[in-house]
């Protein structure tokens, strides 16, 4: 029976690292991967602990770091100089299922296949399907599992159930409901169950959704930012066709920054705490956002429609205090698949055993003919849009209606000039990186699905993922 088990798991490990391989050298071809522009830093003598912290829906520049007029968020800001703080960082999708199975798998969409969140079956409209993280691929928990490490994620957005295949590698996986289970209910969670176990090396990953819609921040920080009593914030994912008041936008946009304030207050608490316990000591810290949201900045709110800025671009700080320098900004443009290569990198994991891509946030600079960095994303509702950019532009293509958009993000960084034209050289690039990285849809497993259960479906339905 144990050589059944032993022979088995052996399949699986060469199953999963012919499948690496394939994807690394096409991934190669395609130029997607490029390195980053880096710091000196130093990698700890003994594995450290590694916590990530995500803000489902953290938009960036909703942050003063990032250039907001409000101050949202105080303590993640003077905490943030600890370390490397990311100006332009960028994720794979405006969706969270797509994006954190890009983090949890360091492959970019078209690559692990995770795209449909919630979607009719074509014979029995009854049944809600959803795609599943493929087994075929490592996950960052499992490699860190088989490396030494204890191993929780505790995660509050539907989206992320175990049964879709997110617990993978995970020694602990805890799901709450989002709507009894908030930032600071969550930390003690963490706190009570960093008390029951071995505390060294542990990979915690904890998915907040405090600052995610229907924007409902506690009662005594819903008149932070905005007296006005009888108004009611947008609660609507995609394009608002109706007329719409600049007051009504306003509103909205106040009791997000009051939620992300909230959540602010409910960090500073979870980092003392963790002090107190001197559980930060040799600790890898990642704080980012999932993907961003919109108020109306392109016509609609929410997100999931579209691809650009105020939906890609997010928060990332990462914080390692005597290993990586503090009070830096780096300004380059880097995306998520880069965050399973850091977090080995520090932890000492031999990536080649695991056929990952080398290319870490602390890369050193590129070499002098090395491609530009190309960054990918793509989401899953409305004309489900592609795009590609550079550290300058950006091409945006809409498959249903044939559509492109191109877009100078110096010169216009709000992206509201669309000079898309044909016979242009640094277009014709981008449709070419464009190409190629769909390409990559080709390889690796085909998408599994599973049908959701009454919970999940009414939990996305409170969310608008369902109709």
């Amino acid at each position: 029976m144990h050589c059944i088990l032993i022979k088995s798991t052996l399949r699986r490990m060469i199953e999963k690292l012919e499948t690496r391989i394939k994807i690394f050298l096409a991934c190669l071809l395609a130029g997607i991967f490029l390195l980053s522009c880096g710091h000196k830093i130093r990698v700890p003598k003994k594995p450290p602990n590694i916590l990530v912290l995500l803000v489902d829906t953290f938009r960036a520049d909703s942050l003063i770091d990032y250039g907001y007029f409000r101050n949202t968020n105080p303590f993640l800001s003077k905490f943030g100089k600890k370390g490397v703080r990311f100006a332009r960082a960028y994720s794979h999708s405006s969706h969270t299922k797509i994006s954190v199975a890009s983090i949890f798998t360091g492959l970019i969409p078209p690559v692990h296949k995770v795209r449909f969140a919630a979607f009719p079956h074509k014979e029995n409209k009854e049944k809600i399907l959803s795609d599943v993280l493929s087994s075929d691929f490592y996950t960052i928990a499992e490699v860190l599992e088989r490396e030494g490490y204890i191993t929780a994620a505790f995660v509050t957005n539907p989206h992320l159930r175990s049964f879709l295949g997110f617990s993978q590698g995970f020694n602990e996986y805890k799901y709450y409901s989002y709507d009894k289970v908030n930032a600071e209910k969550v930390n003690t969670e963490v706190i009570n169950w960093l008390k029951g176990h071995p505390v060294q090396p542990f990979f915690i990953y904890i998915h907040y959704m405090d600052v995610h819609s229907p924007y409902n921040p506690p009662d005594e920080y819903r008149y932070l930012y905005s007296e006005k009593k009888g108004l009611h914030p947008i609660k609507k994912d995609g394009p608002w066709e109706s007329n719409i008041s600049e007051e009504q936008i306003e509103y909205t946009k106040a009791m997000y920054d009051a939620q992300i304030n909230y959540w602010d207050d409910c960090f500073r608490e979870f980092i003392k705490k963790m002090e107190e316990e001197e559980w930060l000591k040799n600790t890898l810290i990642i704080i980012l956002g999932d993907h961003g949201e919109e108020f109306y900045d392109h016509g609609g709110f929410g997100h999931g429609f579209t691809l650009y800025e105020e939906e890609l671009r997010v928060p990332l700080y990462v914080i390692f205090e005597d290993y990586i320098p503090a009070n830096q900004v780096r300004t380059d443009p880097v995306q998520f698949v880069d965050i399973f290569p850091t977090i080995c990198y520090f932890a000492k994991v031999d990536i080649k055993k695991y056929n990952l891509q080398e290319n870490n946030l602390f890369s050193p600079h590129p070499k002098k003919g090395n491609p530009e960095q190309i960054i990918y994303a793509e989401t899953c509702l409305g004309e489900v849009p592609n795009s590609v950019q550079t550290e300058r532009y950006k091409l945006i293509y809409n498959s249903q209606s044939n559509y492109f958009e191109f877009y100078d993000l110096i010169k216009d960084p709000k992206e509201s000039n669309n000079i898309y034209k044909e016979n242009n050289s640094i277009i014709e690039k981008l449709k070419i990186e464009l190409i190629q990285i769909l390409a990559l849809d080709k390889l690796g497993p085909k998408t599994q699905k599973k049908e959701l259960d009454a919970e999940t479906i009414k939990k996305l339905k409170s969310l608008g993922y369902i109709k």
